[in-house]
């Protein structure tokens, strides 16, 4: 399976307030190739999104504003966090796969997001 752990960045200004990151995770075309982000025969059920600074303190309330799912393309709602320190901070969300063959799976995706004030 490829690796679908990134470190992009994403970058909030303050004012910014439902600022939408997608990331979509096509299944593999066939049981035999490894050529998809999730195994061949699965979607997406479920996620759960969080988001800590670099200390390990939960971000998540300041900084999430929802996220959704729909075709195995994950939406996350970005805000600036308005009183929390200008930084650096991970955002992680937790997708379980749909699988009636296979028992349950939870992958993890982790992308950084820089929390910077106006130049």
């Amino acid at each position: 399976m490829p690796d679908i752990k990134g470190s992009e960045r994403i970058v909030l200004r303050p004012n910014d307030n439902y600022v939408p990151y997608r990331f979509e995770f096509e299944p593999c075309s066939t049981a035999s190739l490894n050529d998809g982000a999730i195994p061949y025969g699965t979607n997406i059920a479920s996620i759960s999104v969080t988001v800590e600074d670099q200390d390990g303190t939960d971000a998540t309330a300041e900084m999430v504003k929802g996220a959704s799912l729909s075709s195995n393309v994950v939406t996350v709602y970005l805000k600036y966090p308005a009183t929390l320190t200008t930084g650096t901070y991970d955002l992680t969300f937790s997708a379980t796969l749909d699988n009636t063959v296979r028992t349950r799976l939870d992958n993890e995706f982790n992308r950084r997001i820089d929390a910077v004030e106006n130049l």
